[in-house]
């Protein structure tokens, strides 16, 4: 069984124009391969993060599509000729980016509907060696112990999460589409999960991409969810990589799976830079203080904006993706409001983490200037090593996911587990349970205390 999600007047139009379109051409058109292309506008953004895809513009790429159909050119330019989705930006070579589409304006606050594929040659392609199905493979042969959960007894109240998400139609028509797709989903026991080694080889899955206002709608055998949340994870990870540094450890870089991305003459150039030990012991000691929060520590550092409703909020450059591609020329940057300090800061740290070492952004030069050694290991690892945030992503995969849950999992087979990058989910009987080993386990693999917080959906 295959279900997607389309448009209910688009539906319909589209149902009469391929009888009209069969009736006089040779070429017959079948309305499950048209009604599934014109859904993946509506299903692909929903796998991939804010701004990789927009969510009423998407980027359709023919080799994949070419898998489910030979034909499937034809269905597209039918699609598009009929006014039913709208070719929104031609291919190009020289950046190597898909022709890219969108539904169609009359259609861009439709209520859209389930729609069930019958036809048993394209339910086969959901079956073949296709990308996704060879991504699910390897999932399962490499963290079989965070997918082996993903089965019947996973269920979502559906008719509840739906009634949550309709008003979303007429204020967030892209909120709508996502979470309908993920009820979808999870209804029809549609699991997806895939690992990409290449840049975070965190596990991504349709509990990853379900919105949280719908995660209370989730069961197990009829029991609740929960998490186990690393607080402050990544400068977490950042701190045992300083405490691997400053004591000259390569068995604790291995044990974290640094060794992975970083060479013999990347850790070499590590240990031998010169740098103040107390200063970074001071920065790591606040990150894994109990006492107080690290980003409600770090937020008095910065000097903080505030709105007219009390907000804080900063001007940052107006990317649209990792990649640093400025999306509007004319307004290079954007105004980013936040609920609290706390969530303020954490934006700053991230952006510390991530942008290059000679940013003139004003936070980054007060950090800095408090922590020059820390940001002297940065750079030297943004500039000679690999890109700190697949570092630290592949850190954390390897900690959390490779070792605490595959121990977790091996000692309590019985016991439900899944991820959700940084945290760890369970039912809600079995969390006090998994925080008490998360942070044993943690603690004899990084030598470093951890906090977490316990979350009950």
């Amino acid at each position: 069984m295959k279900t997607v999600i389309i448009q209910k007047a688009l539906l319909s139009h589209l149902r009469e124009l391929l009888i009209q379109h069969n009736q006089f051409t040779q070429k017959q058109l079948k309305l499950d391969y048209a009604v599934f292309f014109a859904s993946l506008i509506n299903s692909l953004p929903t796998y991939y993060r804010n701004n990789e895809q927009e969510h009423n513009k998407v980027r359709l790429n023919s080799q994949i599509m070419r898998k489910y159909s030979s034909c499937y050119k034809y269905y597209i330019d039918f699609l598009v000729k009929e006014k039913l989705i709208e070719l929104v930006k031609e291919y190009g070579a020289d950046i190597k980016e898909c022709r890219t589409y969108k539904i169609a304006d009359k259609y861009s606050c439709d209520e859209v509907v389930s729609y069930p594929i019958t036809d048993k040659k394209l339910l086969g392609k959901f079956t073949d060696k296709t990308t996704a199905v060879k991504g699910k493979e390897i999932c399962k042969a490499q963290r079989p112990h965070l997918v082996k959960f993903f089965d019947e007894y996973l269920e979502i109240d559906s008719h509840k999460a739906f009634d949550v998400v309709k008003p979303f139609r007429l204020s967030n028509y892209p909120k709508y589409i996502h979470s309908t797709q993920l009820i979808t989903e999870f209804h029809t026991q549609d699991w997806h999960f895939s690992i990409k080694p290449e840049t975070d080889n965190r596990l991504h899955s349709s509990l990853t991409r379900l919105n949280k206002i719908l995660r209370t709608f989730v069961t197990y055998k009829g029991k609740h969810l929960g998490c186990i949340d690393i607080q402050t994870s990544q400068p977490y990870f950042f701190s045992v990589l300083l405490k691997a540094i400053l004591l000259k450890d390569k068995r604790l870089l291995e044990n974290i799976g640094a060794t992975s991305l970083l060479k013999k003459e990347h850790i070499e150039g590590l240990f031998t830079l010169k740098i103040d030990r107390d200063e970074v012991i001071k920065f790591v000691h606040l990150v894994i203080s109990d006492k107080k929060d690290f980003y409600t520590l770090i937020q008095e550092e910065f000097d903080i904006t505030y709105d007219k409703t009390g907000k804080p909020f900063r001007m940052v450059t107006n990317y649209s993706n990792r990649k640093k591609k400025i999306i509007n020329t004319e307004k290079p940057k954007k105004k980013e409001v936040y609920e609290s300090e706390r969530d303020f800061a954490k934006s700053v740290v991230m952006e510390i983490f991530y942008s290059s070492s000679k940013s003139t952004v004003s936070e980054i030069k007060i950090f800095k200037n408090k922590f020059p050694n820390v940001f002297k290991i940065m750079s030297y690892i943004k500039n000679e090593c690999v890109e700190l945030y697949t570092l630290l992503s592949h850190i954390e995969a390897c900690c959390l996911l490779d070792c605490v849950a595959l121990r977790f999992s091996k000692k309590h087979p019985h016991i439900p587990l899944w991820s959700i990058h940084d945290s760890l989910v369970t039912t809600e009987n079995y969390l006090p349970l998994l925080k008490e080993e998360i942070e044993k386990l943690l603690y004899d693999i990084t030598t470093l205390k951890v906090n977490t917080k316990m979350e009950y959906w």
